[in-house]
């Protein structure tokens, strides 16, 4: 039965120029019948930077046509609940709902690729967690037609990602507009925040006067992200009996890496196996493939850690690249190349060094242009965090702490008390005073639930309670910041 509030959403959908004739994919690139073009969905992105919008957002979706000089047509299908609503680049068929758009979005004219997006406009905010559901298709030159697997958004998965990319802006969303918060300021959130992000300073300007430790009493060091600035302090008297100091070793979070957990571009062709504990990854989408897994802690900038990795490889796998970093890009020193391979058991053992630090493992293609991994099992990956374990220095009053390494992490680990990287021991006075870590307890917002399972998590706006009801019969996964 089509639901009232289903045709209401789907009633919303807007395309926006962007779709293609086959006029139109022919000028792209050379057409090249021996190439099969391919289809993969990208991820969603909200409307930045508008503050009149009656409380709702908008998010747009899209997809990436590789090859796109062998396509002819392709289109998106989006689905809430029952309903289904088409946007497309050629007529529709008879009792298809949708529409015929027939504009680009964007082009690549060197690498042969296109796309194509629609947006869902006037969302309202009691929807925020209502999964959509995006199909990308795409039909070659003869009218075979090839289609992802229905992969699912909502606006407020799309946040917590935000949120977690970009922890420094502090993003909110609040009557339908993304706000960041910087030093305390609270402002719209812009689409140069995004661009210029990597130019904030990783540690914010001081908002009050610091508090002066008293003599008697241990300071907390709080890890930076930067080497700290020296604040001069009020004098306190010197004690007469040099002081010890006390060492707290960093957490050592050697383990294995959650196969369970993996994510990415090309998540929908890694197939995890509850019943064994493997991950098969056969992506047969001709593109280039990208997944990556967390990490089982951070690994903190000029850190080394080493990684072991098994499992096997049938004769259609051409190899693949491993590197820490944030997914979709390498902070890494040395990417490990894992190529040359013949079918049978990979084992592997190698190093990686942090350049910046690190939450996530990421396998991609040996390169742009190599094509999609396929064949590849996965039983298991370790990381061993081979440098802990060594005595990391508080200091006592009437000591110096050493300068921290730069580019630590700006909130503590949340299993560990948060600690400094390894030192030796100081020995003279103190120049700065040492801030305790705030106390962030609190509830979570059941609101930003997502995961897996978000569409069978269903939030009460009036009492505010969460009502988890997974009739799937499949494993639920819901997570919240």
């Amino acid at each position: 039965m089509i639901t009232k509030r289903c045709r209401s959403m789907l009633a919303l959908l807007m395309a926006i120029a962007l779709t293609l004739s086959f006029s139109v994919f022919t000028n792209v690139v050379k057409v090249s019948a021996d190439t099969e073009p391919t289809v993969k969905v990208l991820g969603a992105s909200l409307r930045l930077k508008d503050t009149d919008n009656n409380g709702t957002q908008a998010m747009r979706f899209g997809i990436q046509i590789e090859h796109a000089g062998s396509a002819r047509a392709c289109a998106i299908i989006l689905r809430v609940g029952d309903i289904s609503y088409k946007i497309t680049t050629e007529e529709l068929k008879e009792g298809e709902s949708g529409e015929r758009q027939n504009k680009l979005h964007s082009k690549d004219m060197e690498k042969g690729s296109v796309i194509y997006a629609v947006v869902l406009k006037n969302i309202p905010s009691d929807r925020y967690n209502e999964p959509i559901y995006i199909t990308g298709t795409v039909k070659n030159l003869r009218g075979t037609e090839y289609s992802t697997a229905e992969t699912s958004r909502n606006v407020t998965g799309v946040v917590s990602n935000m949120q977690t990319q970009y922890p420094l802006l502090n993003i909110t969303i609040k009557d339908g507009s993304l706000y960041k918060n910087i030093g305390g300021v609270e402002s719209p959130l812009d689409s140069t925040d995004i661009t210029n992000y990597d130019s904030l300073p990783t540690v914010a300007p001081a908002t009050a006067t610091p508090t002066v430790v008293p003599p008697t009493a241990t300071p907390t060091v709080v890890p930076p992200t930067a080497t700290p600035t020296v604040r001069p302090a009020t004098p306190t008297p010197t004690p007469t009996t040099p002081p010890s100091a006390t060492a707290t070793p960093l957490p050592d979070m050697s383990g294995p890496i959650s196969l369970s957990s993996v994510t990415g571009d090309s998540a929908q062709y890694a197939n995890y196996n509850a019943q064994n504990g493997t991950l098969l990854l056969n992506d047969t989408s001709g593109s280039t493939t990208t997944i990556w897994f967390p990490l089982p802690g951070t690994i903190y900038n000029g850190e080394t850690v080493t990684v072991s990795l098994s499992g096997s490889v049938d004769s259609t796998c051409n190899g693949f690249r491993v590197w820490i970093g944030d997914g979709t890009n390498s902070n890494t020193q040395d990417i490990q190349m894992i190529n040359n391979l013949t079918a049978g058991a990979l084992n592997r053992t190698f190093t990686l060094k942090a350049t910046a630090d690190c939450n996530y493992l990421t396998i991609k293609s040996t390169s742009w242009n190599a094509g999609s991994v396929t064949g590849l099992t996965i039983n298991s990956i370790n990381v061993f965090y081979t440098e802990r374990g060594a005595a990391v220095v508080t200091p006592a009053p009437g000591q110096t702490p050493t300068p921290a390494p730069t580019n630590r992490p700006t909130t503590a680990p949340a299993t560990a008390t948060p600690t400094v990287r390894p030192t030796t021991a100081p020995t003279t006075p103190p120049s700065a005073t040492a801030t305790p870590l705030p106390d962030m307890s609190g509830p979570i917002s059941l609101s930003s639930v997502t995961g897996d399972s978000t569409q069978y998590a269903n939030y009460n706006n009036q009492s505010g309670t969460l009502l988890l009801n997974d009739t799937s019969g499949s494993t639920t996964t819901i997570w919240f910041p």
